[in-house]
């Protein structure tokens, strides 16, 4: 396909989805309005909004550890089907906001709407989220069964807050995250990222074609070398510092706040490498000495 036609088919998909999420922003309200249910009951209220806000954000760290964890860094093909990867960032900016504002009221609007008809609240989270996941099976099973795990977090979430604003968080921060990772890990930025060079022999060497979590040679010399991040001392500050935060902003009690400390201080010490992760300032090659190589290192005789 022409480049000019490829760019006019996308620009006419982006045009689609805006349109598909004002509908259904537009249906949801229409539907709300039309029926007896309140706004606070739909969790448009600002009752104990710190919390939800804290605890959808927090729902949303081990959401972007596993992504990072099952969705390594991509190769320059496999990029370049992410639609996101290209186009106007502003555009895809204002297409990731509408997507999440639908889809959480949408989800609220049938939890909502099935527990006015006598339906247990679990069972109206799972129904939300089986047609949550449906509508993603016309893409891949991997996908829909990925959906239908993301809706029934966002729906216990809205559940036990009682408030839009937690799920609303968590699909705010995972979505934008993985905005970000597309248009960062791009083949356009690719191309143009600075690229790192062996400390042996000066090579050319690209970190999106290097593996990940094992040593590789040297395209040059053959050194046996690997990817490492150039993050220690600064995870444990964000892991205090956004421990801290959270708890204040909790306002829990002595013993709970004990109790979450540690979690709290681990999650957002991942939180910090993940995105570090993701940030070509802090990558770097190294050579790789092996543990296990007797002649890897110094020998001492005793």
């Amino acid at each position: 396909m022409p480049p000019e036609v490829q760019g006019r088919a996308e620009a006419a998909d982006r045009w689609g989805l805006l349109g598909v999420y004002l509908m259904l922003l537009g249906a949801v309200f229409f539907l709300v309005r039309g029926s007896s249910i309140s706004t606070y009951a739909f969790g448009l209220n600002a009752a104990n909004w710190k919390s939800a806000v804290s605890a959808g954000a927090l729902a949303s760290l081990p959401l972007l550890g596993l992504g990072r964890l099952m969705n390594p860094d991509l190769s320059s093909d496999e990029l370049e089907k992410d639609p996101q990867s290209r186009g106007p960032m502003a555009v895809w900016a204002i297409l990731t906001v509408l997507s999440s504002l639908s889809t959480e009221f949408w989800r609220a609007f049938c939890i909502v709407a099935l527990t006015s008809l006598d339906t247990s609240a679990w069972l109206a989270v799972v129904i939300a989220s089986l047609a949550y996941g449906a509508a993603q099976l016309q893409t891949s099973t991997a996908r829909a069964a990925g959906a239908c795990a993301f809706g029934g977090l966002a729906g216990l979430l809205f559940v036990k807050t009682g408030s839009l604003l937690a799920p609303l968080s968590m699909s705010l921060i995972t979505g934008c995250a993985g905005l970000y990772r597309a248009r960062q890990t791009s083949s356009r930025a690719i191309r143009t990222a600075v690229p790192l060079t062996c400390p042996a022999c000066s090579q050319v060497i690209h970190w999106f074609e290097t593996p990940s979590g094992k040593w590789f040679p040297c395209p040059g010399c053959g050194e046996k070398l690997k990817r490492n991040i150039a993050w220690s001392w600064q995870g444990c500050v964000c892991g205090i510092i956004g421990a801290v935060a959270a708890l204040f902003v909790l306002n829990l009690g002595f013993f709970w706040s004990l109790v979450l400390t540690a979690p709290l201080f681990f999650l957002f010490a991942l939180l910090s490498v993940f995105l570090a992760s993701i940030h070509p300032r802090f990558r770097t090659i190294e050579i790789y000495h092996d543990p296990h190589d007797a002649t890897d290192g110094k020998l001492f005789r005793f």
